[in-house]
């Protein structure tokens, strides 16, 4: 049962996850697992250099797909198959199609290529219950929930024994600044001396703050060497990679009260209040506004607070969820011959 893997090598989210399925779920002499993997060309983000006993193809407009799929069982991707044919070119030869899927860019259309996967393996609940919704078209029978690993042994433990300073991680903004920067720029127009460290892969306003904003370190254990509590203000969020690596590094989280962040909630310290209405990505979706005001007030009742005892906790608890005790539950279900009919919650 060789699988094969198609999707980004960068610094971005997708890129991330392909990261993690391309160290944890190789294929060994004892269980079937990861053998190759098609990297796709980012439209503005370099490769990263990756090194890993997975064959390694990176596609151009040449490339023969057709010839690739022929040595393995099982295509495997998160959020989407890159070639739209792929899914149903793969389902023609009886290869087993798996999507992680990022339900916020899920197609809801009748003509998607959705129709042709076998198994989607629902990194969050809420993506599990949009997807298992009557009105999202997809059969309820495809779809899996296995929350989404952690990474602690690649992630140094430094214990936080107060909070004195909180970090901000914006990465590229995500789509329409889904990350929280007004949020943070509203929070720094009440709050200009908050004690912040922004970390950010572009630049944006700060308001009346004269906080200095950092460009992100190129290896993402990096970004958790300061730092006491991580704001995530996020809007919307297909994972939220970011309190999942700060909790191995033993940090908690500031998270948005709404979904899917409700699954965060064991590595988070607390929730912020936020209004939410519809938008339209590939489908409709809620997207969350949180309060800045209420943020600020969450931070003022933390800051200086003792913080070594959950700082402790949320490590352990990434340690209860590594990637290293439950690649061969995620890979069993990956190759398992039938539909999924029941739910695989960690």
């Amino acid at each position: 049962m060789n699988i094969g893997l198609i999707g980004y090598n960068c610094r971005t989210g997708l890129g991330e996850l392909n990261r993690q399925l391309a160290t944890y779920c190789i294929a060994t002499s004892s269980y079937p697992g990861i053998v190759k993997w098609l990297v796709m060309p980012h439209p503005i983000k370099p490769l990263v250099p990756f090194e890993s006993r997975i064959e390694q193809t990176y596609y151009n407009f040449e490339f023969d797909v057709f010839d690739w799929l022929k040595d393995i069982d099982i295509l495997l991707f998160a959020e989407t198959p890159y070639i739209r044919s792929l899914p149903q070119l793969a389902m023609s030869q009886n290869k087993k199609v798996v999507c992680i899927p990022m339900y916020e860019w899920l197609p809801d259309r009748d003509d998607a290529w959705t129709k042709y996967v076998d198994q989607f393996i629902c990194p969050t609940s809420h993506c599990y219950r949009v997807l298992t919704d009557k009105s999202s078209g997809i059969d309820p029978r495809k779809c899996v929930v296995f929350k989404w690993p952690t990474e602690p042994e690649r992630f140094k433990f430094v214990e936080r024994s107060s909070c004195n300073r909180f970090l901000f991680l914006n990465g590229n903004g995500g789509w329409q600044g889904r990350k929280g920067s007004k949020v943070i720029e509203e929070l720094l127009n009440i709050w200009p001396e908050a004690p912040l460290l922004i970390r950010s892969q572009k630049t944006f306003s700060l308001g009346n703050s004269t906080i200095e904003i950092r460009l992100e370190e190129t290896d993402n254990r990096a970004l958790y060497s300061v730092g006491d509590v991580l704001i995530c203000p996020h809007s919307i969020d297909g994972l939220g990679l970011e309190p999942l690596e700060a909790a191995c590094v033993g940090i908690p989280s500031i998270i948005t009260a709404g979904a899917p962040w409700d699954d965060l909630s064991r590595f988070s310290v607390d929730r912020v209040n936020a209004s939410s209405s519809q938008r339209r990505m590939q489908r409709l979706v809620d997207w969350y506004e949180p309060s800045a005001i209420h943020l600020k007030e969450i931070c003022e009742k933390i800051l200086g607070q003792k913080m070594d005892h959950i700082s402790r906790y949320v490590r352990e608890q990434a340690e209860g969820r590594a990637w290293e005790r439950l690649k061969d539950s995620f890979l069993s279900l990956v190759i398992s011959k039938t539909n999924a009919t029941t739910t695989f919650i960690n």
